[in-house]
């Protein structure tokens, strides 16, 4: 069966439904989430640290990795296990299942940023390539198993075949995604362009707009979850990989 564009597109309405289905703990993970971006102007001012975006952006890393390496790939999880019912992630064992691999999936992601990182630097296009054909390496090694090396060929063999169907739905989950963050920064703006730390940890119309970023952070994770599904079941995951056949 071939996805169809409707199909490809129908992760996002699918994802927004996660969002309110599962607004309590979407919250919840967002209020984490904001209370650690409050937290790190605080904490580069403690440090001594410029009051420069890069040194921001790094602190800012270091501070919401809990949040975007563990808490929001175990909402993931969990989705996967109770909506696609895949024998290699079972919803009885999703939480064991989980631990087992947030790990590997953590460095599946590390890598592929450094990567797309790296290939932006040298005239954009390669990070671009990189992201394109290794996008799905993160998901598949958090939700399938197997190595990062092997996360990394799946996605590979996938997007090679199927890349402009699955553009088709990434795209437009991009777009909104951009827009909806344009948005935010757009409000806060009106504080100035460059507020700074200090003022960023006591306002709390910049604590709001922290929780408000990371929503739209944890529904971009459930639109490419959605769009995961749609890419295993419809691409017929268990011809190409054997290993992971549906019982």
């Amino acid at each position: 069966m071939r996805m169809s564009t409707f199909r490809n597109l129908s992760a996002i309405p699918t994802s927004f439904g996660w969002l309110l289905r599962h607004r309590v703990m979407v919250l919840a993970l967002a209020l984490l989430w904001g209370i650690l971006m409050v937290i790190a102007p605080l904490a580069q001012l403690r440090a001594g640290l410029p009051e420069h975006l890069l040194y921001t952006a790094v602190v800012n890393l270091i501070f919401t990795l809990p949040a975007e390496f563990y808490l929001l790939p175990m909402l993931l999880a969990y989705l996967d296990a109770r909506y696609n019912h895949h024998p290699a992630n079972l919803l009885q064992d999703w939480r064991h299942t989980f631990e087992s691999r947030w790990l590997k999936a953590a460095v599946a992601r590390a890598v592929l940023y450094i990567a797309v990182s790296a290939g932006l630097a040298f005239f954009i296009v390669p990070g671009l390539l990189i992201i394109l054909l290794l996008g799905w390496m993160p998901y598949y090694a958090l939700l399938r198993g197997g190595s990062v090396t092997h996360a990394g060929r799946w996605s590979v063999q996938v997007m090679a075949r199927e890349w402009r169907r699955v553009l088709l739905a990434a795209l437009p989950i991009f777009a909104i995604y951009l827009a909806l963050l344009f948005g935010v920064d757009r409000a806060a703006a009106h504080w100035g362009p460059e507020p700074s730390l200090y003022f960023r940890f006591r306002h709390p119309v910049f604590w709001l707009v922290y929780v408000v970023s990371a929503v739209i952070n944890i529904w971009s994770g459930m639109a490419f979850l959605a769009l995961f599904h749609d890419v295993e079941n419809e691409l017929m995951l268990k011809a190409q990989d054997p290993d992971q056949r549906r019982k």
